[in-house]
């Protein structure tokens, strides 16, 4: 009987959430940004005030997660985080809230976002702030210079994706090569989360963990230098960096690298 009134709870209360959260991105695209675009000048610092906005909102969601009993974070030295500035921020990708979590602790953080967000009516206006993935290879390294000489961090996910629940997790090298190209530093970040069913790739909504909140851990690893990492043709270089954040962000696992 406690099993089931349980479960019906973390329901509603993932279910609550959720829609919070949509109704969150909507105050901030309809009202918050619009008035930070008119009163924050010159651009570029309102696009900052708005990462900021995001950051505290994206804080506040994970205090409703906390307090609904979904989730608990245990966050070894957030400060590396919170003073994370001009470097790429790789991380593997276990569940969908992981770029919540981390935009959290990272009031300057900039992210690569798949374009197909810009369609969606709930989140585009908050989005539109990030670089999309739909960008040539130019435009793309192009942005994310100015992004990081601005001071902010680069978000990136080398998976690409969720991991799936029924797959082995594996890196593309194009986090690699764009350190590569900025020369620029890498800090890897290890997730982990307990029990992520309901928050992976190709799980039901409904789908919960069986004991409980899902235990976030999330530990930033000691940043990389590229310079031991640029000695060869950038094909080369890239597939031994990208092996080097696989040891990083998915100990154990085996090095599978495919794609650009």
């Amino acid at each position: 009987m406690w099993r089931k009134l349980n479960y019906c709870w973390r329901i509603f209360g993932k279910t609550l959430s959720f829609a919070l959260f949509g109704i969150g991105a909507l105050l901030l695209s309809l009202l918050v940004f619009p008035a930070l675009r008119i009163c924050v000048h010159p651009r570029q610092q309102s696009r900052r005030a708005m990462r900021k906005t995001v950051s505290f909102a994206f804080s506040f969601f994970l205090m409703i997660m906390r307090f609904l009993g979904l989730l608990r974070l245990n966050v070894s030295n957030p400060e590396k985080l919170r003073n994370a500035h001009g470097v790429i921020v790789v991380a593997n990708h276990p569940s969908l809230i992981d770029i919540v979590i981390l935009i959290a602790y990272m009031p300057q953080a900039d992210c690569i976002i798949k374009s197909r967000l810009r369609k969606n009516l709930l989140i585009r206006g908050v989005v539109r702030i990030y670089i999309p993935n739909s960008l040539t290879i130019e435009d793309t390294t192009h942005a994310c210079k100015n992004s990081l000489a601005e001071g902010n961090s680069l978000v990136i996910f080398p998976e690409g994706t969720r991991t799936a629940s029924d797959n082995m997790p594996y890196l593309k090298r194009g986090s690699a090569r764009l350190a590569l190209r900025l020369g620029c530093r890498i800090l890897p970040v290890l997730i982990h989360a307990s029990d992520p069913r309901g928050l992976r790739k190709g799980d039901r909504f409904f789908s919960l963990s069986r004991d409980g909140p899902v235990v976030f851990t999330i530990k930033p690893q000691e940043e990389i230098s590229i310079e031991n990492y640029r000695d060869q043709e950038e094909a080369k270089d890239a597939r031994r960096l990208t092996k080097e954040i696989q040891v990083r962000i998915l100990p154990g696992s085996h090095y599978t690298p495919r794609g650009a």
